[in-house]
This record gives structure tokens, sequence and C-alpha cells, in this order.
């Protein structure tokens, strides 16, 4: 299985999510459990939890949610 410094640019951490939109981590919170919100995983048995890059540029698709910058 590959580490995660070998495919770092396909997952973001809630952070670098946030950085790429005008929401708050309150905004965030309260949408994690939607149905369509992004699952977050555990890449590579790592503490930290990532999104997969193209989950979460299509949830903002769909919710039209603007992209501010790609991080």
């Amino acid at each position: 299985e590959m580490c995660i410094r070998d495919r770092r640019d396909e997952v973001l951490t809630t952070d670098e999510a946030l950085a790429m939109i005008c929401r708050s981590k309150s905004w965030f919170y309260a949408h994690c459990n939607e149905s369509d919100f992004p699952k977050r995983i555990y890449w590579n048995n790592d503490k930290q939890k990532y999104f997969k890059r193209d989950e979460w540029l299509e949830f903002c698709e769909q919710h039209n949610i603007e992209v501010i910058r790609n991080i």
C-alpha cells in the first residue's frame, strides 16, 4: 500500500479543504453528517483524517460552493 507522502496530492485535511472555500469550521461540522458530504478517511493508518480531493471538489460543485483557491 502506498504511503501518504506518495499520494498526498489526492487527499486533503479538513483545514486544507476549508482553506479552499469561504466557510467556517462550524459550517463544516454542521454539514459533516449529511448523506452527500464527503466521508473522511484515515489514510494509511495515520491518525489524521483526510478527504479525497476529487470528492470534495465534486461536493463543492454540486452545492455551488465557490472554490477560492486550489490547495
